[in-house]
């Protein structure tokens, strides 16, 4: 089992906020590898020369010190957690406005709620069909508690599940991060 436990500072707050101490089994956390003067010199192009997905997060907001990266030891999938809304409410509102560029390439749009520790998670997200059948479909989600300061969590990956809330992960992250709302 691992653990993943670790301090972020709101702006917003001034104060030391801290994540739950959150135990996804077979995930371990992942490093950035990248420092704020390397997002200072790439801002406004990171999805191209450092990762498609977190760079496209970074370039929208997202503080690579106040969020946490995990995926499992083993197989294609991430989560990254932040204590903000912001980022995960612009990515649902970007995705929803390009849903029909994408709709007849076969992709699949969800959109929804997960009820976790008594709060609603507003997701959004897609999948994408495999080019072979050797291949898991991709799907990307997209998770905001929007209550108070509110927590956005970005998961990406290939897992069979086609509903987030049937994703013991999800649920478990959502319940866990559901006090930082």
């Amino acid at each position: 089992m691992i653990s993943v436990m670790s301090g972020c500072t709101s702006p917003e707050q001034g104060a030391q906020q801290t994540t739950p101490n959150i135990s996804l089994p077979g995930w371990v956390q992942v490093s950035f590898g990248i420092n704020d003067q390397y997002i200072h010199n790439n801002k406004g192009h990171l999805d191209e020369v450092y990762d498609e997905y977190v760079g496209s997060l970074i370039d929208d907001g997202l503080s690579i010190n106040r969020s946490h990266w995990v995926k499992p030891t083993y197989g294609n999938e991430n989560f990254i957690w932040t204590l903000s809304a912001t980022v995960g409410a612009k990515k649902i509102i970007a995705l929803q406005k390009s849903k029909s560029m994408f709709e007849e390439s076969g992709y699949k749009f969800l959109t929804g709620s997960i009820k976790a520790e008594g709060l609603n998670w507003n997701y959004s997200g897609y999948s994408i069909p495999p080019a072979n059948s050797d291949v898991a479909t991709f799907k990307s989600y997209i998770f905001v508690c929007d209550k108070n300061k509110g927590v956005s969590v970005f998961y990406w990956g290939n897992n069979s599940i086609d509903n987030p809330q049937d994703f013991n992960g999800v649920t478990h992250l959502l319940k866990s991060l559901s006090s930082k709302c």
